[in-house]
């Protein structure tokens, strides 16, 4: 199981997504929730940059910044929270959870209201 949630920031965002073994995502946000399969290359993709990640410790460097992130990360039983930026090494997993999270839930939003 992979999970990642985003929150915070000047307007309070919450984003989050949550992806099984096989590749079904649930992303969600306070305006839109989108259920959606990831493809094969993209799954994969993850799961290598999720692999490259050996930041699991926590840390509470940056929570004191007014109006920061929090970002959490879930991945093969490991789980770590981080205020304000993330470790390198989860940039391009994080990077890649945010792009998916933002097709989804555009397209989710585009298509309630035709």
């Amino acid at each position: 199981m992979i999970g990642y949630e985003k929150a915070g920031g000047f307007a309070g965002i919450q984003r989050s997504i949550s992806i099984d073994r096989h590749g079904r995502a649930r992303a969600a946000s306070a305006a839109a929730t989108a259920a959606f399969q990831l493809t094969a290359a993209e799954f994969g993709l993850l799961r290598r940059r999720l692999g490259n990640v050996s930041t699991w410790a926590p840390s509470t460097d940056g929570c004191d910044v007014a109006d920061h992130f929090t970002y959490t990360l879930r991945y093969r039983g490991h789980r770590a929270v981080r205020c304000h930026t993330v470790p390198r090494d989860w940039e391009p997993a994080v990077t890649q959870l945010d792009q998916i999270i933002d097709r989804h839930l555009t397209t989710t939003r585009s298509t309630a209201h035709d």
